[in-house]
């Protein structure tokens, strides 16, 4: 039997969403149009409008339709709008719905006409409301079904949970680890926990990590994190590199994003001693009091602590006397230091997000395969121009750019053979077969396009373009390296009053480290 408080609740729902349809229906509201200015005075107004290659494709009461670019002077977006309410928009909802069961049926003249007849009336009488007294109690009840089992199921996965601490802050669980994992996993492992506490999961729940094939700043990778959480999987990135690898410094640093800028600082040998910990962060104050004014970077615990646990009207405490609440809220709360510790010892973190290390700088300067990209992908028409392309790059590589065109004329060749030979025939426009030839010269691959290209077409023309490229190394790499030293000359003259600068700065730095000898 149903109770009497869930009924009242269901028909206080049915309620709630029939007077909101029927608000929905009489409310009206502006809607954006594109305006197409054609070269003979015509105007046309479109609701999407997007260019490609010499064409203009805009739609018009749902239907896409194609313009000649040289006909078109101008495109105003937004320039025109279209008053609509929500029940024209239902209306236009239910023409199509009509419209495509029109053509789909193929016989039963007896039920088009039904349709035909009784679909306008329904309309235009508001009763489109009346299926809600079906469909709000169906999916009522399928909810709970749902919600019940998925519920089951998160028991089943997790069990035996325990419950956070009284002191709302639970003590980090120490999790086994192999020897021969590298200390980037371990920092990752060290932040998917933190994750876990600010998401409030229990601390037995479901994890995973794993490195995201993205593109990254120098040698940062991206990880994902995840956590199932209330039986949904809570997910955020972070990122994490190397630091200062070549400065000869016996401790490890990486440079981590998680919120902020981060850069963590394992010790050589580890640190367990909480005392000697906090000493060794006064000494690096020490020398910040000696190199006033100059900006330093100094360990700080509360870059951590600030995260899990916060102090009434923190926003008005300066970072100096917050750093003391914290270290003496360790004192009285030794558990909170064991997020302080990496592999067992403790380790030093520094706040680097109003700073930027030099490394970082000179890696984006200097960073050519990003510039090689753009100069491929942002010249597109550059290959099939020889005398642009011998202005470009030299006229003694005129015939790289004749053997680019050659292996793009076989690529074009190849896609069109194997998609005229599906059933239906895909049809594809010039300027997409080049854009997709530029993109693997640039070292992409072919995304999945719901209006091109399946999945299946997509990893066809991957397949095609990996194939033909393999057949070619020695052209392809001849035609890299001509656009590779035409980059790093050009990085290097937009550079080098930078360079130049920064080095003059390092210069006086060290002078300065000298005399106050540090």
């Amino acid at each position: 039997m149903i109770k009497k408080s869930t009924l009242f609740l269901l028909f206080l729902i049915l309620g709630i969403l029939t007077t909101t349809f029927l608000l929905f229906l009489s409310y009206e509201w502006e809607i954006p149009r594109d305006t197409l200015y054609l070269k003979d005075s015509r105007i046309v107004i479109s609701e999407k409008t997007s260019e490609g290659g010499n064409l203009v494709y805009y739609q018009q009461d749902g239907s896409t339709k194609v313009l000649p670019r040289e006909e078109v002077e101008h495109i105003g977006y937004g320039d025109a709008g279209q008053i609509t309410s929500g029940e024209a928009l239902l209306s236009g909802y239910a023409t199509l719905a009509k419209e495509t069961v029109e053509k789909q049926i193929k016989s039963g003249k007896e039920i088009i006409t039904r349709i035909q007849n009784r679909f306008p009336v329904f309309q235009n009488e508001n009763y489109l409301w009346l299926p809600l007294l079906i469909l709000v109690p169906a999916g009522y009840f399928i909810a709970r079904k749902f919600r019940s089992t998925r519920k089951k199921k998160q028991e089943e996965t997790i069990s035996d949970q325990k419950t956070v601490p009284e002191s709302n802050v639970p003590v980090l669980k120490k999790k086994e680890e192999d020897q021969d994992t590298s200390d980037t996993i371990r920092i990752v492992k060290f932040f998917l926990e933190l994750f876990r506490l600010q998401t409030g999961a229990a601390p037995d729940a479901a994890s995973s990590l794993f490195p995201v094939e993205a593109k990254t700043i120098g040698s940062n990778q991206i990880y994902q994190l995840r956590i199932l959480h209330n039986g949904e999987w809570v997910k955020r990135r972070m990122s994490i590199g190397p630091l200062g690898e070549e400065s000869g410094s016996k401790s490890k640093c990486f440079y981590v994003i998680y919120d902020v800028h981060i850069v963590v600082k394992i010790p050589p040998k580890p640190l367990n001693d909480f005392q000697a910990y906090i000493d060794g962060i006064k000494n690096e104050g020490r020398i910040v009091d000696k190199l006033a004014p100059k900006k330093c970077i100094v360990p700080k615990i509360s870059v951590i602590l600030q995260r899990i646990y916060t102090f009434p009207g923190a926003e008005k405490i300066s970072l100096e006397k917050l750093e003391e609440k914290y270290i003496r809220l360790l004192g009285t709360r030794p558990a909170l230091q064991e997020y302080l510790k990496i592999g067992g010892g403790f380790v030093f973190f520094m706040d680097l997000s109003k700073y930027f290390f030099l490394g970082h700088i000179v890696d984006n300067l200097h960073d050519l395969d990003q510039k090689l990209n753009e100069e491929i992908i942002q010249n597109p028409g550059i290959i099939w121009d020889l005398p642009g392309f011998a202005g470009r790059y030299g006229q003694s590589n005129g015939n790289i750019c004749d053997k680019m065109q050659e292996i793009y004329t076989d690529f074009e060749t190849e896609i069109r053979n194997w998609m005229a030979a599906l059933e239906p025939p895909v049809q594809v426009q010039p300027y997409q077969i080049r854009n997709w030839y530029l993109m693997h010269l640039a070292g992409n691959t072919v995304k999945t396009d719901e209006k091109l290209l399946s999945q299946t077409q997509a990893e066809k023309v991957n397949k095609t373009a990996g194939e033909l490229f393999n057949r070619n190394t020695k052209e392809i790499a001849l035609y890299k390296k001509v656009v590779h030293k035409y980059v790093r000359d050009i990085s290097f003259a937009q550079n080098r009053a930078q360079l130049e600068s920064i080095s003059t700065n390092i210069l006086i730095l060290l002078a300065w480290l000298g005399e106050k000898k540090i």
